[in-house]
């Protein structure tokens, strides 16, 4: 789906304390699906400037959703538009 914004909400809802520490709950949850978790969280580090969800963001071709939290290296005219950080002139 290229919502990279949900990937981030959904992940920072999982790794909430009150969920994490639901230890029972976890070990219920299939092996596979949490090495699936592990990679997306893998994903989101912050390691390297999250260099993990920016080469993906730069894999990906539009239309998408970035999530807003981390700006792009060098914006794009259309994303500082949408941001309200440049005034739309028609």
């Amino acid at each position: 789906m290229k919502n990279f914004n949900g990937v981030f909400s959904l992940l920072a809802g999982l790794n909430n304390t009150a969920v994490s520490r639901l230890k029972l709950s976890w070990e219920k949850v299939p092996k596979k699906e949490q090495a699936k978790l592990k990679k997306l969280m893998e994903f989101i580090a912050s390691e390297g400037n999250y260099s993990g969800y920016r080469k993906a963001l730069q894999r990906t071709k539009p239309p998408l959703v970035p999530y807003l939290g981390i700006p792009p290296p060098h914006p794009s005219p259309n994303l500082m538009r949408f941001l309200g950080l440049i005034p739309y002139i028609p």
